[in-house]
């Protein structure tokens, strides 16, 4: 399922935004991003915060292009697995901090810090945070990439 550019910022969508200047490919040419996500989980809305990584038919994207754009890369991979999330944040302010993708884990002042950003990002819906470009969501219709005609 791509991602395509979205109207709005519908938790139920499952909104993505990435951060600007974090596109960039590691040693192994796989493309990467930090990005926030938005959801709902338990009558909440929450924000996520990490690392994205764009997956082309159950394999992560490789290319030699250096200069694709975040729309070039979202509308041509698989992103229903979503991100390895570094931190998720609710809307009464709530932090939870995945000890597994950090390393060295954040202090507490940086983590209070962190906290503060998402509950302003999430108040400030469905406006795109400053330093972002979004949002995206996910296309289910697999019609729209070519899978075949519709069933009658």
């Amino acid at each position: 399922m791509p991602l395509i550019p979205a109207s709005s910022a519908a938790p139920s969508k499952r909104p993505y935004a990435f951060k600007l200047g974090t596109l960039a490919q590691d040693d192994h040419g796989r493309w990467r991003s930090e990005a926030i996500w938005l959801g709902r989980k338990g009558g909440q809305t929450r924000i996520s915060y990490g690392e994205l990584r764009f997956w082309w038919q159950g394999r992560e994207l490789k290319s030699n292009e250096p200069s694709l754009s975040f729309a070039e890369l979202a509308v041509h991979c698989d992103e229903r697995y979503g991100g390895d999330p570094w931190y998720v944040c609710n809307e009464d302010g709530n932090l939870w901090v995945n000890p597994a993708s950090l390393t060295p884990k954040p202090s507490l002042t940086d983590q209070v810090k962190i906290a503060e950003e998402l509950t302003a990002m999430l108040g400030d819906l469905p406006n795109v945070p400053g330093g972002f470009d979004g949002w995206y969501q996910l296309v289910s219709d697999t019609r729209s990439r070519g899978a075949g005609p519709a069933a009658p």
